[in-house]
């Protein structure tokens, strides 16, 4: 329901029972029956706002509650993180004008030390010494839990500090708030903050000057969210952004291409087009996109290069993975051990990015044409036949000797393997596919009972990355004094 349609309807009520109260006031309620039936309203009224003070108390009081804890999460992003963006993005915005407005290079300096003339080394040390002896006051409080909100208040000088802050600082801060919203990105999703994960992709692809930053923003931060939200129209536009941005890219041979960063603007391509053919919400939006996307997917993952480049880069990434563990258990054992960058940075891939991403398109196909059969009016069980085959070897591509590397992946492959199996046995009983069926069912218990439990372990992450994300920006300035 919409919610601007519910704060409109509470005002014609209040408007309602304000004029009979005035009614009261002047006088104008005369008759026995009319004050009888005023007084009930009366009383009705203040039942309701006894009711609802009363469930807004308790509520208040469940903090184990997902409500409570998405309730908590929605205020730390929007109280600072949202706003911390918007201070940044109005600094930026003042700078970018100032030098589009300026006639050459001298008046350009000349007006950004005017934005910043008020900034002196002793008034920035003293604005980070106070937010010091803030945070500090409150921390040996006897109140102070570490993670809250009041915590997160202490800082809230830091967004003075931006608008004071040199102009080639603004950046560096934009920067940190760019790494931070990317690292935080998959639980702002899990908490449902959508509108939020909207706006902050905006900020980014605003401002970003790297490429899979911007990709990044278009397709998962807007895009995806606009899709969840039920607004497919925006969201497969917002996502097509990326892909024109990506094969401007690829198409563009002036541009000179690391052959990383070629198949890891592939492998975004591919996981743009899986989202616009995620059946479940795009197949009854507009079929015909849903099914094409998901058809140039598996034409592009297919394709030779690209597989050998995976294939390749899988047992890289899994020998650096190693390496890194016999560095750490060497230095654990105090044994003197170094490692080089491009080791430790291949450590943090995936080496199995290629491997779920085709899975995943694989699962998008064949329930497209699973849609189409149940909607179809003609039955050919040799098509249901050879879906369940499909989806048998789909489910053994993504066990790598013998152990799931997707579990997330797993879950809908054997939840579709069991829509499949019902639709058999509808036709026509199958008893070995029944016991699939159930054996299945337990498969899926035993994947989503390993996930991690929706409690305060995210509330209290999330505020504390934001206490990261405010020493980050101090950091910054602090450095930019020495």
């Amino acid at each position: 329901m919409d919610k601007k349609w519910l704060t409109t309807e509470k005002i014609a009520v209040l408007a309602i029972l304000v004029n009979i109260l005035l009614a009261v006031l002047k006088g104008e309620m005369k008759t026995e029956h009319q004050n009888i039936f005023l007084y009930a309203m009366i009383g009705v009224f203040a039942l309701f706002l006894l009711i609802y003070g009363l469930n807004y108390i308790l509520s208040s009081k469940r903090k184990g509650s997902s409500k409570a804890i998405i309730g908590s999460c929605k205020k730390y992003i929007q109280k600072h993180l949202i706003k911390l963006v918007n201070k940044t993005n109005k600094k930026i915005r003042k700078i970018n004008v100032i030098q589009e407005t300026a006639s050459d290079q001298k008046k350009v300096l000349k007006k950004l030390f005017k934005v910043n003339k008020t900034t002196t080394n002793d008034k920035l040390n003293k604005l980070l010494k106070d937010l010091d002896i803030t945070r500090s006051n409150y921390l040996n409080s006897k109140n102070a839990t570490f993670s809250d909100n009041k915590v997160l208040d202490t800082n809230n000088n830091v967004r003075n500090l931006i608008n004071k802050t040199k102009p080639s600082n603004v950046f560096k801060i934009f920067e940190v708030l760019e790494k931070n919203i990317f690292e935080m990105n998959r639980i702002l999703l899990q908490v449902e903050l959508y509108d939020e994960r909207i706006k902050l992709g905006k900020f980014i692809t605003k401002y970003s000057i790297k490429p899979i930053n911007e990709i990044n923003a278009y397709i998962d931060l807007m895009g995806w969210t606009y899709i969840l939200l039920g607004n497919y129209k925006k969201g497969i536009n917002t996502i097509n952004i990326a892909i024109r941005i990506i094969d401007s890219y690829l198409d563009n041979k002036d541009i000179i291409l690391a052959e990383d960063e070629k198949y890891e603007l592939i492998l975004l391509k591919l996981r743009a087009l899986r989202h616009i053919g995620t059946t479940y919400y795009t197949y009854n939006y507009n079929k015909k996109k849903c099914e094409d996307s998901l058809n140039e997917a598996m034409k592009i993952i297919e394709k030779d290069d690209i597989t050998n480049y995976f294939n390749r880069k899988s047992l890289e990434i899994i020998k650096a993975q190693e390496l890194k563990t016999v560095h750490e258990a060497s230095i654990r054992n105090k044994i003197e051990s170094t490692l080089d960058d491009n080791t430790l940075s291949l450590a943090k891939k995936d080496p199995y990015a290629y491997i779920k991403m085709k899975a995943g398109i694989i699962n998008n196909c064949i329930l497209s044409k699973f849609f189409d059969y149940v909607s179809s009016d003609i039955k050919d069980k040799r098509i249901l036949e050879k879906l369940y085959d499909d989806i048998k070897i789909c489910i053994g591509s993504i066990y790598i000797n013998n152990k799931c590397v997707d579990q997330h992946r797993l879950s809908k492959l054997y939840v579709l393997k069991n829509q499949i199996i019902k639709t058999i046995n509808n036709e026509s009983l199958n008893i070995n596919l029944t016991k699939s069926y159930y054996n299945d069912i337990k498969d899926i218990e035993e994947v989503l009972n390993k996930n991690v439990y929706f409690d305060e372990a995210i509330d209290l992450y999330i505020n504390q990355k934001i206490q990261v994300l405010y020493d980050e920006i101090k950091q910054v300035i602090k450095e930019d004094k020495l």
